[in-house]
């Protein structure tokens, strides 16, 4: 039992996709080709601005290289695509993909589908590079660790760490507070007044959660880059 108990303790809590899927296992499922064929629908912003108001979601795929996002859609970098969705879109909710590139848009529309979240309404049809859309685009605040260091101000400003419990208590910054990116479907209740700066291990986890506050009306937010693993390198303190 305590052996058990040891295990399990860090396991975070089960996606929202999962229990969407028990359900729909009972149910069926549509036909994967005519799923993937109704969401592979090339949108245009007009049609994307009218989704939204009926109350879609748009997802943001890109690596987190890419210096803009677009305005009011939840961030996933591509390697946690499938780890963090679960946790942050309800797989009902009805859903836009933008990346920076539209051909990429059919992988991560199947990446989508094979989890569970088959109500696709379509994807952006421009790159990001096309002046028509950079109106719907933005930069969120970011930060190099060397600048980091330099700026923050432990008496005025305050650090969120996003890392999974496990990676926090192997060692975390002495002056961090933690709150996992899973549990952003309940964001944190910051005050405006006050800076915040968001960490995890590389950086892609902490420009989520600032993108996710940004649409919440936070703007004093700025994702560390590189996270810990630049912080490594530059000889920050870590604590237990």
């Amino acid at each position: 039992k305590k052996k058990f108990i040891e295990v399990s303790t860090n396991i975070s809590k089960a996606p929202l996709h999962y229990f969407y899927n028990a359900k729909i296992n009972k149910t069926g499922f549509e036909d994967y080709d005519l799923l993937l064929k109704k969401s592979l629908a090339p949108l245009d912003q007009s049609q994307i601005e009218e989704h939204v108001k009926q109350g879609a979601q748009v997802i943001d795929v890109h690596p987190p290289s890419t210096p803009q996002v677009y305005i009011g859609a939840v961030y996933f970098p591509p390697p946690i695509l499938e780890d963090y969705i679960g946790h942050l879109i309800k797989p009902e909710t009805p859903i836009i993909i933008a990346t920076e590139i539209p051909k990429s848009s059919e992988e991560i529309i199947q990446r989508l589908l094979q989890i569970g979240y088959h109500n696709i309404l379509g994807y952006l049809n421009k790159p990001y590079t096309d002046d028509s859309i950079s109106a719907s685009l933005y930069k969120p605040s970011r930060i190099s660790v060397q600048d980091f260091k330099s700026s923050f101000n432990p008496t005025k400003d305050l650090i969120i760490d996003v890392r999974r419990p496990d990676e926090w208590k192997a060692g975390h910054l002495k002056d961090a507070e933690h709150y996992p990116l899973s549990d952003f479907s309940s964001p944190p209740n910051l005050d405006p007044t006050v800076k915040y700066f968001i960490h995890c291990r590389t950086g892609g986890r902490s420009l989520a959660a600032t993108i996710i506050l940004n649409n919440l009306g936070f703007i004093n937010v700025t994702s560390i880059d590189g996270g810990t693993l630049e912080m490594e390198k530059h000889e920050i303190e870590f604590v237990k």
